[in-house]
Order: C-alpha cells, then structure tokens, then sequence
C-alpha cells in the first residue's frame, strides 16, 4: 500500500501524483479545511509506484535553479497596467508566447467563481489569467494537457506557485518533450489560502448584495497600487468596492490564519527558483529610484535560467526598466527569503471556522464585525438625537 505523505504539512497539494497515474486511482479530494489531498483508491492502484516518483516532496527533489545575480523593475504601458496587478510583465510575456502561436496555461475563475488553472491561445482568453488570486488554484489535469500540447510541437508558458512549477517539473522528468518548448514562470508566493474558505465568502457576498458574483479584483488600482483594493462585479451590473464586507476575505489572508499547512515550511521560498522566470510586485523600488517608482504598479522580474534571460532580453524594447542587485533590506519581498510565519490565530480560527463559518471568523478577524457594530451604535445615536 503507497502512502504518499506522513503528515499534511508535506503535500503541497500540487497534483502531480494524480496527473502520473495512469491507472486514474488517484483522485484529490477536499480535506475538512479545503485544501485537496490525494486519496489512492485501492481496487485501482497496482503499486506501481509512478505518483511517487512525480511527487517533489516525497522524492525532495526541488528542481532549484541557481541564484539569480540581479533584478529588473518593469513597467509596461499605463493601459496594461491598470489591468495587471503590479507592473503588467505578464501580459509582456504571454504576448510574446501568443505570438510564437504557443499556448499559455495560467490561473482563472471559472464559471462558479472557482480559482482553477486553464490554458489559453490567445488574448481574449489569456486576459482571465491577469491579475492576482489569492486562493489555491484547482491543477485539476492540467500537466497531462501540458505534456499533450509540447508533444504538438507548440510553446507552453505556464504559469502558477512555485510548488505547482516543481509538480510539473516532476511529472515530466521522465517523459520525452522538447524542453526548449516549455517556459516556466512562478509568482512570488505568500502562501495559498483554503478554496473552501473562498467558496464560503463568496456565497456570503452573494447573499449580502442578492446578485451572483461574476468578476472579482483582489488588486483594483483605482486609488492606485500599494494595498489591498477589492472590487467585486456582480452579473446584474452591480459594481461594489472596498467595504467591511468586501474586504474581509483580504484582511484574513493578511493575518496568515487560512493558508495551508505545507506554506509554512515552503522549501520555494527562497531566491533559488524552479521557474525560468520569477514575477512579483516590486515592493520597495522607491527606496532604489524614487523617480521610477510610482503608484501605477511595478513588477519585479528575476530570469533564473538562459532561456528565461533570452525571453526577458526580447521584451526589452517594449517596456521601461530598472536594473538592481537584491537585498532584503531593501528589497521588500519576505517571500523571496523565507517562507510565511505559522499565523498566531491559525489554530483558533480554524476551530471557531469549524463550529460557526465563515461569518463568525469574519466579524473577530475580518473586519466585518467591528463596522457592523459601530454602524449600530451610529443610528442609536441618530435614532435617540433625533428625539425618538
């Protein structure tokens, strides 16, 4: 009998165990937190033991490229950026694979507001992968259709988590692809909130304003680049921006208590990348050059590999540049150094999620409770002012 991980804080939740199994005896199911688990279904699994070769962490095999030696600032044209949720380098990237006639393969919602990967080829479709979404993403079968399309003959740029690239740096490690064809970029990663969590906020929305949720921006750059700006578009035209209700999704993934176990020992958070390509919010670029920085958004672009260097190199007339060395002392990106804190109401959380739902963890740690309640105590005092 395969056992794949120990304890959950060693699966990553990656999906390349399921992908590999040729049998299909593996399926990822949901865990009382939400995070997807493998589970082997023992009338279908021959031990052959293919999900444990594909699996990074069993294997500890990191797939880690060396250390990049500087960084780039970039902005893309204002137009680009105000849909990008830092400097627009990733539309700069899938444009140039769009054109090669290649495919991209990023993260979207679907049509249950679902954060799942999926492939695009071209623009209209690659517009659902811009802009951050902060819930793990569903791989689904994905890097089966990653290995069918390099077997096409076509370039693949995929996109995702750090243990995500790794998962499918495993899964294809074995098998017989042009690697020239495939280009690997990974985000800069805080850590992966519960997909569980995010279907429950999103029905509470929902039911909060009676519409159905149709689009939603963790990074609406109205009032600019710097924080955490919500807007939430409905399908009945309703258009509702930061309040005490939007935001609570956005102050829990702040204090780290909805993150999945694995993200607090995450071997990727360092400078020695699995991607060809490393992209990120350039968080402390007017410490380097005050005149270059603004509140328009940023990216910070690291190329780890001679093909992620030759494909950064072939944009460069295109886009505005700053060249710098790193450090943490000045670059402001935790996650390129060490991985996320265990959260300090982690454990608490997750307890009172369990016995009351989300609405309770939202009114203690969300926000939403503390203004529901001082717009209570404002229209007692209207109500009694008013001479009621």
């Amino acid at each position: 009998m395969i056992n794949l991980y120990d304890k959950k804080s060693d699966c990553y939740g990656c999906g390349a165990c399921a992908n590999s199994c040729i049998y299909n005896a593996i399926t990822m199911v949901p865990d009382q937190q939400g995070f997807l688990y493998p589970h082997i279904e023992q009338e279908k699994c021959v031990n052959c033991g293919l999900c444990k070769k594909s699996c990074p962490i069993a294997l500890e095999e990191k797939h880690k490229n060396e250390k990049c030696d500087e960084v780039l600032g970039v902005k893309n044209q204002d137009i680009i950026r105000e849909k990008s949720s830092s400097g627009g380098i990733y539309t700069a990237l899938s444009d140039w694979i769009l054109e090669q006639n290649g495919v991209c393969i990023g993260v979207q919602y679907n049509e249950k507001m679902e954060v799942v990967h999926a492939e695009a080829d071209n623009k209209e479709q690659r517009d659902a992968f811009l802009g951050s979404k902060y819930v793990q993403s569903n791989i689904g079968f994905i890097y089966r259709r990653t290995y069918e399309i390099l077997n096409s003959g076509k370039l693949v740029m995929f996109s995702g988590t750090p243990c995500q690239i790794a998962g499918l740096k495993q899964f294809l490690k074995n098998k017989k692809y042009d690697e020239d064809l495939l280009v690997l970029v990974d985000i800069v990663c805080h850590g992966v909130p519960s997909p569980k969590i995010w279907k429950d906020y999103v029905s509470f929305i929902e039911k909060k304003y009676h519409g159905k949720l149709e689009d939603y921006s963790f990074r609406d750059k109205e009032v600019g680049w710097r924080g955490y700006h919500i807007r939430v578009n409905f399908a009945n035209g309703n258009v509702i921006k930061d309040n005490h209700i939007t935001q609570s999704f956005a102050k829990l993934f702040l204090r780290d208590c909805m993150l999945r176990p694995s993200c607090f020992y995450c071997p990727y958070a360092s400078l020695s990348s699995v991607g060809d390509i490393t992209i990120g919010d350039f968080w402390g670029i007017e410490k380097i050059d005050s005149d270059f920085s603004d509140n328009k958004g940023i990216s910070m672009v690291l190329s780890n590999t001679s093909k992620g260097n030759k494909i950064v190199s072939t944009l460069l007339d295109l886009l505005s540049l700053k060249n710098s060395s790193y450090s943490s002392d000045v670059l402001k990106q935790h996650n390129l150094f060490n991985s996320t804190n265990y959260g300090e109401i982690y454990d608490e959380f997750w307890h009172l999620y369990s016995r009351k739902g989300f609405t309770a963890v939202a009114a203690k740690w969300g926000g939403y409770g503390k203004l529901r309640f001082l717009r209570r105590v404002k229209a007692s005092i209207l109500y009694r002012l008013a001479g009621y």
